[in-house]
C-alpha cells in the first residue's frame, strides 16, 4: 500500500468514526455483522467500492463542471451572433465613416398617424391649391 491509499484510508475510517454518533438501525446493523463474520474479506472490499464511488463522482462533478462551462460559452456564442452587428446598414451602409464622416444617425420609425384619408380624426379637409400636392 502507498502513502497515499493509506491516507485515503485514514480519511475514509475519520468519516466513518464521526458518523458513529448517529443512530443506527440495529436490524441492518445485526445483518452486517453476520455477513462480515461469514465473510471476513467484505469490510476490504466495501472500503475498495466506496473509495471508487467517491473517485468517480470526483471525475463526473468535475466533467459536469467542464460541460457546463462549455455550454455557457457556447450560448453566449450564438447569443451574440443572433445580435445585430453595429455598422451593417447594407451593401453600402459603413462607407460614411470609412472617409472621415460620421455614420447616418439611425432614426427611429414614424408612428402610424390616426385618423382616415382626409387626416387626423375630427379635423376637416383643408382647402389645397389646384395642383399642390397633399401633405405626407
Amino acid at each position: 500500500m502507498s502513502p497515499e491509499e493509506r491516507q485515503v484510508l485514514v480519511e475514509l475510517f475519520q468519516r466513518t468514526n464521526a458518523a458513529a454518533s448517529q443512530p443506527r438501525d440495529r436490524d441492518a446493523e445485526a445483518f452486517i455483522a453476520e455477513a462480515v463474520r461469514l465473510q471476513p474479506y467484505a469490510p476490504y472490499l466495501l472500503a475498495q467500492a466506496v473509495l471508487l464511488q467517491e473517485q468517480a463522482m470526483k471525475s463526473a462533478s468535475e466533467r459536469l463542471e467542464q460541460l457546463e462551462a462549455e455550454n455557457n460559452a457556447l450560448r453566449e456564442q450564438v447569443t451574440q451572433a443572433a445580435q445585430p452587428q453595429q455598422g451593417q446598414g447594407g451593401f453600402l451602409g459603413g462607407l460614411g465613416s470609412l472617409f472621415g464622416g460620421q455614420p447616418a444617425p439611425q432614426r427611429a420609425p414614424e408612428p402610424p398617424r390616426p385618423g382616415g384619408p382626409w387626416g387626423q380624426a375630427g379635423q376637416a379637409p383643408q382647402q389645397q391649391a389646384w395642383g399642390a400636392p397633399p401633405p405626407p
